[in-house]
């Protein structure tokens, strides 16, 4: 009886061991899986026109949080990218056309936001010349950014995170200035990518050395939807030589994505955040509403990649950037937000109160204690309703802007911009917010 009763007592000791052991065995495989899942994010050009600069001037980085405060919430990845395409210095210049250079809080905010890793090389990095660049480089996370380059050699970064060794580096083709040869630290301009032995060099090298070499490439034309000829040969000859993913800028509008040889290519991301309120049809000045205005598409594209190191998913995020070009009064600003497309348009008839939920509820805002004063809670709110119109031409103007991302969904090219089928991810879902291609 009592052998019976202890052999029961082991059973169930060994069946709890069982269950314990399983459970832990369960726990690491689904941790050593999760360790090996790499999520990254890529977005476009920030550049800080008149209006961005006067946000600045006179809010400071709480101007720069108010317009990503809806993008932080679906920003969260492992690592993200953008192009700063602005010189940074704390004395800016006098504001001129086509020339652009701002404070280091414009920078300092953004990656604030959750921003993680940027690019300096496109064609606005000499805009105040040799001074202009080196005064950024002295800004710059060296850790954290690439695209310039020091005595001839190109700068890159060595990335591990979840297992992952990930190569960055970045250049552009395109220069509004002539780049002098001799200068110590210059932007990386590559005239001739086919050509250059440092490119190409590097790129074997750190194809030796890293998981995931990741190439972002300042190219193109400007308002174009779709890659040129010069930007196909260009990207599949990189990837050929050894690139994953390429990750375009310059176009300020957003190009379609291709899978070449299960590599990934990124022609263009469009924007970040700009003033541009153009309607790149006619390239005339608008109005704010009942216009296209695919330069504010902004589009935030996540590629997930599984511990095969394979991109099994690809996600975009739509979203629409609203900026006010109303006259500046002394106690008020220019005002800019990102908001969320579909879940605006889904919820577009409440989308004031949405923005006073968003305000009240969200306790890890960043200054997000300007907030919780519910006067300046109110103000905040009845100044968006003052200066961003009504609910219907913010909707016309976001259904505008689909023309664009259908555009990003022409998943393969051919050489004459037609489709063709993609096997790799033909499934398509719907989020809330978001569209997502399934391997």
């Amino acid at each position: 009886m009592c052998s019976s009763k202890n052999s029961s007592l082991n059973f169930k000791k060994g069946h709890i061991f069982f269950l314990l052991l399983s459970f832990l065995l369960l726990s690491f495989i689904g941790f050593e899986e999760q360790n090996y899942t790499l999520s990254l994010t890529f977005a476009g050009d920030a550049i800080p026109h008149y209006m961005i600069r006067s946000i600045i001037d006179y809010k400071g980085e709480k101007g720069i949080f108010e317009a990503f405060y809806f993008l932080r919430k679906y920003l969260k990845s492992d690592i993200s990218f953008f192009n700063l395409e602005t010189t940074i210095t704390d004395k800016p210049k006098p504001v001129r056309s086509y020339h652009f250079s701002v404070e280091p809080i414009f920078l300092t905010a953004i990656l604030k936001t959750g921003f993680t890793h940027y690019t300096v090389a496109n064609n606005h990095s000499l805009d105040f010349g040799k001074g202009g660049f080196e005064e950024t480089l002295n800004f710059i996370d060296k850790d954290k950014c690439t695209g310039f380059s020091e005595d001839g050699k190109i700068s890159y970064l060595l990335i591990n995170i979840n297992g992952f060794k990930i190569a960055f580096f970045s250049f552009t083709t395109l220069s509004n200035y002539q780049v002098d040869p001799i200068l110590k630290y210059k932007p990386v301009y590559i005239e001739n990518c086919f050509t250059n032995k440092s490119l190409l060099e590097l790129i074997e090298e750190l194809d030796k050395e890293a998981d995931l070499l990741i190439s972002g490439i300042h190219w193109g034309n400007e308002y174009q939807f779709y890659p040129d000829q010069n930007q196909k040969k260009i990207a599949r000859f990189l990837i050929d030589k050894g690139v994953d993913i390429i990750w375009g800028s310059h176009p300020h509008v957003i190009q379609p994505f291709e899978i070449y040889n299960n590599k990934l290519i990124l022609y263009s991301c469009g924007n970040l955040i700009s003033g541009q309120a153009y309607n790149v049809l006619s390239k005339e000045k608008t109005d704010f509403h009942e216009n296209y205005f695919y330069t504010r598409a902004i589009p935030i594209i996540k590629v997930y990649l599984n511990k095969e190191k394979q991109i099994f998913k690809i996600e975009l995020i739509p979203f629409f950037q609203i900026n006010n070009y109303f006259i500046r009064k002394k106690d008020e600003s220019y005002f800019t937000t990102l908001l969320p497309t579909k879940y605006f348009i889904k919820n577009i008839e409440n989308y004031q109160t949405m923005f006073i939920n968003f305000l009240q509820n969200d306790e890890d805002l960043i200054g997000g204690q300007d907030f919780q004063n519910k006067g300046e809670i109110i103000y905040f709110i009845d100044y968006i309703k003052k200066n961003l119109l009504d609910k219907n031409c913010i909707k016309n103007m976001i259904l505008s802007n689909n023309a664009q991302y259908n555009n990003f969904f022409s998943l393969y090219l051919n050489d004459n911009n037609q489709k063709i089928d993609n096997k790799l991810f033909q499934k398509i879902e719907e989020t809330d917010y978001s569209y997502i291609f399934i391997r």
